[in-house]
């Protein structure tokens, strides 16, 4: 009896696995024929592809600011890379002009490079994620390959030190503060990669207005300015940085601000009207 029951379990499995695997490719057969589905593999390659891809940015952008914030804290006076140059502000001078101009060529007439124009979904997509996986790399380029002039022109101690040290991690916790008002997704680009991973349309935030956009309307550019200024110790190389890259703080906004215009015109003129553009005033906009 034993025997006889454990061969009907037996048969009464085989027997469900087989409808199963009859049922799986009658659906298959309905989706090839009627929907045209990619096979199951081609549809798991198109979704690693886009999350490799951004992970590999995400951790470059971290790489890229960790970097920034240790050669500007003590003034690029620790060289990552010593090159030995004869005249490295030569070559220090290349990488400066290289961001500010890349950066913002890649928002403008080189756009289509970055496929932002591409009538491929996935690539347009992912065009979001380009753009931050670029500005990681030059980010990197400038802070790892910079030379060090050998003049220092102060390195204060005691309370001074300690009170620029503070300001200085303060104004990276108001960097942080205001990319994530104006929408993590887009700054860090995993809005492209997810959303391209997810096989979805990008999401993208609305106009930001709250939070440290209430009294600015550029307070990335402001808290970057800050942080170029306010570490320790002064350099000929972080006066040189700090100087070019400033008026890029002041003179960059300009283009987005024209793109904004176009996008979200009266909304914008609105803001803009009640809103100071680059140094924050505290008193107004308070809800």
């Amino acid at each position: 009896c034993i025997r006889l029951a454990a061969q009907i379990g037996v048969i009464q499995m085989f027997d469900r696995i087989l409808n199963n695997l009859l049922k799986y490719n009658l659906i298959n057969r309905i989706q090839d024929e009627k929907l045209t589905l990619k096979s199951p593999i081609t549809t798991k390659r198109l979704n690693i592809i886009p999350v490799a891809y951004g992970l590999i940015t995400l951790s470059l952008f971290g790489l890229a600011v960790a970097m920034m914030n240790y050669r500007l804290f003590f003034g690029l006076n620790k060289n990552i890379v010593d090159l030995h140059l004869q005249h490295p502000l030569i070559l220090d001078f290349a990488l400066l002009l290289q961001f500010p101009i890349l950066h913002s060529l890649f928002l403008g007439k080189a756009r289509k490079l970055l496929f932002f124009n591409s009538t491929r979904s996935i690539l347009k997509k992912l065009s979001i994620t380009t753009y931050a996986f670029f500005a990681s790399i030059q980010l990197l380029l400038v802070f790892l390959f910079w030379q060090f002039s050998g003049t220092t022109y102060s390195q204060p101690s005691g309370f001074l030190y300690w009170i620029l040290s503070s300001l200085f991690v303060l104004s990276n916790v108001y960097l942080a503060k205001a990319m994530y008002d104006a929408g993590l997704g887009i700054q860090l680009g995993y809005s492209g990669w997810l959303a391209a991973a997810k096989n979805e349309n990008v999401k993208y935030p609305c106009m930001p207005e709250k939070g440290t956009f209430k009294y600015c309307r550029q307070p990335i550019y402001f808290s970057f300015f800050l942080i170029l200024w306010l570490s320790p110790i002064m350099t000929l190389d972080k006066l040189l940085l700090a100087s070019l890259w400033s008026l890029y703080c002041f003179i960059g906004p300009l283009f987005k601000e024209n793109r904004f215009k176009k996008f979200y015109k009266e909304k914008f003129e609105n803001y803009k009207l009640k809103t100071p553009y680059f140094i924050p005033n505290w008193k107004v906009n308070r809800r």
